[in-house]
């Protein structure tokens, strides 16, 4: 809840980066779009499934992507939400 909180009172719609895009964010994904806020998901397996819950959610969806685009998408973002279970060793963490 305190990232929805940070999200609302920045005074501006924030961007938000899913790290992993899984059911869990595929949630989060929903209820942020919902809201107005602009996201994107970045997702080591994107497998169709994946790709197909991002269209119909309508973000847009970095498929398997390298360390530094990684980084430039954490760059960009205003949070990061990462996935459960996301290793500590992930270029997102790090």
């Amino acid at each position: 809840m305190a990232a929805f909180w940070f999200l609302r009172h920045r005074g501006r719609l924030a961007s938000a980066l899913l790290a992993g895009f899984g059911l869990a964010n595929q949630a989060v994904a929903e209820a942020l779009t919902a809201r107005g806020h602009r996201v994107v998901a970045t997702d080591d397996r994107a497998d169709p499934t994946v790709v197909a819950a991002a269209s119909e959610i309508g973000i847009e969806l970095v498929g398997a992507p390298g360390d530094d685009e990684v980084r430039a998408q954490v760059e960009r973002a205003d949070v990061v939400f990462p996935t459960p279970g996301l290793p500590e060793w992930h270029p997102v963490l790090t």
